[in-house]
């Protein structure tokens, strides 16, 4: 990491830090403040565009923050070292275009992750749920064979992943059995929700709750079946 940009990332670690004890406008008006003031061109922008996005998200500044996301990949992806990171910031912006039902475009910046992420000299855990978001954001319009190719592809990350992240792989696995179900093989939806419930008996106690929803969604489309 370049001496600047570590500077950077602890001068926005200590400002994320306090961000819980300010308000939103006094966060969105420090952050414009940061950016005028130390943000500059080539590596160094983009690491302070990376790092400052996440107080952005912090105070709702969503779409602000997916332009400086996206400002800092396009850097990123300049470099081959560095595409991890472009695929990191593409899956963020995927996650948040998702989240606000802007479907097409989170189809297309979750391909645009997975393709720096191969790219990549480095190992990518967030691509399972790349993946998941690929797939079901094409799902909304099409119920076709590639929406489940996507979501076996996810499916099978999520099970290589050290420490999986229980709401979001479940996203994948529940999200295949479901997608089959609504295709009318029952057989194969079982046995995805099988599989579902498997993974999810290795969770940390805390995230039992996803392993037992599993079960009883499986015992509820038995009785249905």
């Amino acid at each position: 990491m370049l001496a600047a940009e570590h500077a950077f990332a602890v001068q926005t670690r200590g400002f994320i830090d306090e961000v819980p004890k300010r308000s939103g406008p006094v966060v969105a008006e420090a952050v414009v403040a940061f950016e005028r003031a130390m943000a500059g061109p080539g590596l160094i922008g983009a690491a302070f565009h990376q790092n400052f996005s996440m107080a952005l998200r912090v105070c709702g500044k969503n779409e602000l923050a997916d332009e400086w996301q996206i400002s800092a990949l396009e850097v990123f992806s300049q470099h081959p070292p560095l595409k991890w990171r472009a695929s990191l910031l593409a899956h963020a912006v995927a996650d948040s275009c998702f989240q606000t039902e802007r479907f097409i475009q989170a189809e297309a910046w979750a391909g645009r992750s997975i393709t720096e992420g191969l790219l990549g000299v480095v190992d990518c855990p967030w691509m399972a749920d790349t993946w998941r978001i690929y797939a079901q954001a094409l799902s909304v319009d099409n119920m076709g064979p590639e929406v489940e190719r996507r979501l076996r592809e996810a499916v099978r990350l999520w099970k290589a992943v050290k420490g999986p992240d229980p709401r979001r792989s479940m996203y994948a696995f529940v999200g295949l059995a479901m997608h089959l179900r609504q295709l009318g093989r029952f057989p194969e939806s079982e046995a995805a929700f099988e599989d579902a419930i498997e993974f999810s008996s290795k969770f940390p106690p805390q995230a039992r709750a996803f392993h037992d929803t599993a079960v009883e969604q499986l015992a509820r489309y038995r009785k249905q079946n």
